[in-house]
């Protein structure tokens, strides 16, 4: 959440999807609902945040990428996105069978050939 003057107050937070509807008021609660909140993979979720301001921009973190949610001019701001994984296109490129993001899944390839730092490393 960005505003002109960089402060804004959420007001609200509602997330819909199938027979969920909840509503939360303490912006601080999302991160226990977040380990709590589950879909399934295809579900239609739409979000819809609540500010002071008709000015804001506000921004839902997804998978590593951002998505703006629309403004509806009246301190709300709203956006619906399909959760879990879609496979990739069946177009001959994508490999159908990965249930994994990324270029490791259950096994990492990468271990014999390949040192990657780890906080032990960097003094």
């Amino acid at each position: 959440m960005t505003s002109r003057d960089a402060h804004t107050e959420i007001v609200s937070l509602r997330i819909q999807s199938g027979p969920l509807d909840t509503t939360v008021t303490d912006p601080l609660a999302l991160f226990r609902l977040r380990r709590v909140l589950r879909f399934g993979s295809g579900d239609e979720v739409k979000v819809t945040m609540t500010t002071g301001r008709n000015d804001d921009v506000a921004l839902l973190y997804l998978r590593g990428m951002r998505f703006r949610l629309r403004n509806n001019g009246d301190n709300t701001y709203s956006g619906v996105f399909r959760a879990g994984w879609i496979a990739p296109p069946d177009d001959g490129f994508f490999d159908q069978s990965a249930t994994f993001i990324g270029g490791i899944g259950d096994e990492d390839w990468t271990a014999e050939w390949t040192s990657f730092l780890v906080e032990t490393d960097v003094q």
